[in-house]
């Protein structure tokens, strides 16, 4: 298992956005932040299979430090913040990929500021 953090950005008169840095081209949208965390998982997983199935390896290049995501949002907009997805690949997962955000219900609650 290894840990993903999503970018979520939002602009005024925009959709709510996810990036991830470390997976270049996986990106996500919802109208509502609470639909951003299903959003990001059929994202990743789409992008992982890809991956996999192109026979690409998944290193710690795809993972990122709370520091690096520090750097990352440093110098962002207020409208900003980082949400952790925990990744089973699978080989450590019975053969199945599993992906779940890393979110409590305080953080659900939260409105990027």
């Amino acid at each position: 298992m290894f840990i993903a953090y999503g970018i979520v950005d939002k602009d005024e008169n925009t959709c709510y956005g996810i990036s991830f840095p470390t997976f270049p081209g996986c990106v996500s949208a919802a109208d509502t932040l609470e639909e951003i965390p299903a959003r990001a998982v059929q994202a990743l997983t789409i992008h992982i299979v890809g991956m996999l199935a192109d026979e690409e390896v998944i290193t710690k290049e795809h993972y990122i430090s709370v520091e690096e995501l520090d750097n990352v949002l440093e110098g962002k907009n207020n409208n900003i913040c980082g949400i952790p997805f925990a990744i089973f690949l699978p080989e450590e997962n019975k053969g199945k990929l599993h992906i779940r955000p890393l979110i409590s219900k305080e953080y659900d609650d939260r409105e990027p500021n």
